[in-house]
């Protein structure tokens, strides 16, 4: 069965009905949002509280307090033997994400735990945002005009 006439063509923004269909969207969004970071809160009080990092998590809990240190990008595998070598195995960025709390004075595993659980839910957010957006930033740029 296909759309409507009225369901395939493009709102007017113009039309305070446009405005009404969408009001719901932001409250909606930060109900899931503010669920989703409850709920990764509650998974990080209840079964992580004592976790103790090995492997990948331990290398970016360790290199976060090592940056916010000053000591750079560094392996955290090899500073307990005296040795300072640059680490290029992981991404950047997380680290770098980490380390904003650590240069504040929270270095523990559960601030990081928590500090994740933010990021989580921020991109809980950016995906609802990105997947029910119906026209992206770029085909607009590149002339889209159906925004159905």
């Amino acid at each position: 069965m296909g759309l409507s006439r009225a369901q395939r063509e493009p709102k007017d923004l113009d039309d305070p009905r446009a405005a009404d269909d969408a009001r719901w969207f932001r409250p909606a969004l930060a109900v899931i949002v503010v669920g989703a970071l409850v709920l990764r809160v509650v998974y990080v009080l209840a079964c992580r509280r004592n976790f103790d990092p090995h492997g990948d998590a331990f290398f970016y809990h360790a290199a976060a307090n090592l940056l916010a240190e000053g000591k750079g990008f560094i392996s955290p595998f090899f500073v307990d033997a005296g040795l300072h070598r640059e680490a290029a195995e992981h991404p950047p960025l997380y680290t770098i994400f980490l380390a904003i709390p650590s240069v504040l004075g929270m270095k523990s595993v559960l601030v990081h735990l928590f500090w994740s659980c933010l990021l989580g839910a921020a991109t809980v957010g950016n995906t609802i945002v990105a997947v029910s957006s119906r026209c992206s930033v770029l085909s607009r740029r590149w002339g889209c005009d159906d925004y159905s």
